[in-house]
């Protein structure tokens, strides 16, 4: 946001601010993983989409999220958050982001990225994605950072709406997801588009 306003910006200063103060999240290992496989790569939005779950606790036990994001614009298109994990919730994340996208209609060579979670491989998932025109991409086992993008905003979602907080109930945690989203798109800067958020003139072209 400093550089977008025209200040001047050492990264390393940056964190070692962060670093100093305790702010700054430790780095990700992954041992172990199997050779990545040669997974396709977004050039344009509208081409390559991620989805995935995760689990909002409240009050009144866990709750299940299940979000869209281009991995190009890295905007997050559209989502299903529930009390169910179904693949029935799955198809109905897609469906919202198709609407909201395309106002249904998708365009052609559409991927989405999945992990061979059941409501991803459940047939009922397949036939819907086939009927939408959607052509599906399953990482390997193991390997979440080959859905890095969607695993990034949930660990966003996570660190910034959701542990803050104690929700009591499902109602009281869908409006705050529901400003979680416009916020992560509307405001929040992403380091991979300029830090400039999603949704703005930045992160859409």
């Amino acid at each position: 946001m400093l550089r977008n306003n025209g200040t001047k910006v050492n990264r390393k200063a940056v964190r070692r601010v962060l670093r100093n103060n305790n702010l700054s999240l430790p780095y990700a290992r992954h041992r172990g993983r199997t050779k990545t496989r040669n997974l396709f790569r977004s050039t344009r939005p509208d081409q390559l989409w991620e989805t995935d779950i995760t689990y909002i606790p409240t009050q009144q036990g866990l709750t299940h999220l299940m979000a869209i994001k281009d991995c190009f614009t890295k905007e997050c298109i559209g989502y299903q958050y529930s009390r169910s994990c179904l693949s029935r919730d799955a198809i109905r994340a897609v469906e919202d982001a198709v609407v909201k996208a395309f106002d249904g209609e998708v365009p052609e060579r559409l991927v989405l990225k999945v992990d061979n979670g059941p409501q991803y491989i459940a047939r009922q998932f397949r036939s819907s994605m086939k009927l939408l025109g959607i052509s599906l991409e399953y990482i390997q086992k193991r390997t979440p950072e080959n859905n890095g993008n969607i695993e990034s905003f949930h660990s966003s979602l996570k660190t910034d709406y959701v542990w803050p907080f104690e929700f009591q109930d499902y109602r009281e945690a869908s409006v705050a997801i529901e400003s979680a989203f416009t916020d992560y798109n509307e405001k929040r800067p992403h380091s991979s588009i300029g830090y400039f958020p999603p949704m703005s003139s930045g992160g859409s072209s």
